[in-house]
């Protein structure tokens, strides 16, 4: 049984004369489809994108419009679908990445399919490709029965929930800090084990390291506010003689990044350390090919080792094994045309003046590319005066040869954007930069 059948049933109420049929209306939170069809995937990342955009919600296949009549799908078809396919398409059209699954349920003795949506941590989810009804730059948000552009009452009322949230987290914060004191509070060093400021370091004893894990993005405590630590397990005092030494553990995820851009190099033990914490991240895009290459472990030691490892979010862990053994890859951000623009991109003055003639994101991506293939130092000398995103999706369409061949500017460049802009980005840019990252890590060092 799927974890998520029984609300669904709780949910899902039939007629009491006519119990093939549900008495359920479409709302903000229930869509229904007569069958399940991957051609559809356009509709389904919209109505996907809506809930997320809301409070979350189902699809449920399997049940006729007018009057909504159960009439079931082929459960074997339903489950052998890939979801790594949906995922791929999901990821490629929209920004930050949202969470679903899939299930079974069955109502009336009828089985039907559903995908559950949740609500989005980072909000808004937008559309960052444009395919048949799904426009670039749209916000979708589920309304009453349908999924459509979001209206200004809305966006207002995400953002203005997330600046509140980011206010009490900050309140909590200095709170905390104000009743204990501030000579009093210290720092926690997750990377060495010891807590810095307030007295003498304390250290923490080896195997409680990876006990200490970030807890869900989004989260100040298991039920509110921003990212914060979570102690998993028990605090117990350390006797005899104490050894302090560095270990490869608790990496912070800025190390993952700042480790590829900068390329750092790693002794085999670091660099697999550093790909097995790949997998306790929150997200799938990190430099893992970077990192497996400098291991001295082959692709399917590292894969065991991965699954292995005690991660808090297997789904995660399964996408990364999934790149590694690269079926599943980064796809180029956003749409380009399919012929460049006729401009010289080696002057400055005529590359500012072209982009600012654009006249939708995709010709000023276009340019980009351009601009990034003819001349990337220019793209380095400009960064300030192009826009960011449309920056960051042109590098994904420069191809493999090419970023190979301008590797030293191109991972300048990023690592420019990641110390100058990286912290102050919302969640949305986040996720586009770890795309490129990713996307940099496999033209280099997948093959």
């Amino acid at each position: 049984m799927h974890r998520l059948e029984p609300t669904l049933k709780k949910i899902l109420k039939t007629k009491q004369d006519y119990p093939n049929q549900l008495s359920n209306r479409e709302n903000s939170k229930l869509e229904f489809k007569e069958t399940f069809n991957l051609g559809s995937k356009v509709a389904y990342a919209k109505t996907m994108a809506g809930f997320a955009n809301n409070c979350g919600g189902y699809i449920v296949f399997g049940v006729k419009d007018s009057p909504h009549t159960l009439k079931g799908v082929n459960a074997n078809n339903f489950n052998a679908v890939d979801p790594v396919k949906l995922t791929q398409y999901l990821n490629d059209h929209l920004s930050p990445e949202i969470e679903w699954e899939m299930g079974n349920v069955n109502v009336g003795g009828v089985e039907l399919g559903f995908i559950y949506t949740s609500e989005a941590t980072e909000k808004p989810v937008i559309c960052t490709k444009g395919d048949g009804a799904l426009k670039e730059g749209d916000i979708y948000y589920r309304y009453r029965g349908q999924s459509t552009t979001i209206k200004f009452p809305e966006l207002r009322s995400i953002i203005e929930a997330r600046l509140e949230r980011e206010r009490r987290a900050w309140i909590q914060h200095l709170d905390a800090i104000s009743k204990v004191g501030p000579t009093r509070v210290g720092i926690l060093d997750t990377v060495h084990g010891q807590i810095l400021g307030g007295g003498a370091p304390f250290l923490i004893e080896e195997s409680l390291l990876r006990d200490l894990k970030f807890i869900r993005e989004g989260k100040f405590s298991e039920t509110q506010g921003d990212p914060t630590l979570k102690l998993m397990g028990e605090v117990k005092p350390i006797h005899g003689a104490v050894v302090e030494k560095a270990i490869h553990i608790g990496i912070h995820i800025d190390d993952l990044y700042s480790s590829f851009l900068a390329r750092r190099e790693l002794k085999e033990s670091e660099a697999l350390s550093y790909l097995i914490e790949t997998g306790f991240q929150n997200t799938p895009f990190t430099p893992i090919h970077y990192f497996l290459s400098m291991s001295g472990e082959s692709k399917e030691s590292a894969v065991a080792k991965l699954k292995a490892a005690p991660v808090p979010l297997p789904s995660i862990r399964n996408r990364i094994i999934r790149r590694i053994s690269g079926t599943e890859t980064i796809k180029p951000v956003g749409s380009i045309n399919p012929a460049l623009p006729k401009f010289k991109a080696s002057d400055q003055d005529q590359v500012l003046r072209t982009l600012a003639e654009s006249g939708n994101q995709k010709l000023y991506r276009t340019k980009v590319v351009k601009v990034l293939r003819e001349s990337p130092k220019i793209a380095l000398k400009l960064r300030e005066h192009i826009e960011r995103a449309r920056l960051l999706e042109a590098i994904t369409h420069v191809g493999e040869k090419i970023f190979k061949k301008n590797k030293e500017t191109y991972l300048g460049l990023l690592l420019d954007i990641y110390n100058d802009a990286f912290t102050g980005m919302e969640g949305g840019e986040k996720t586009l930069f770890r795309k490129v990252i990713s996307y940099a890590d496999e033209a280099l060092f997948s093959t």
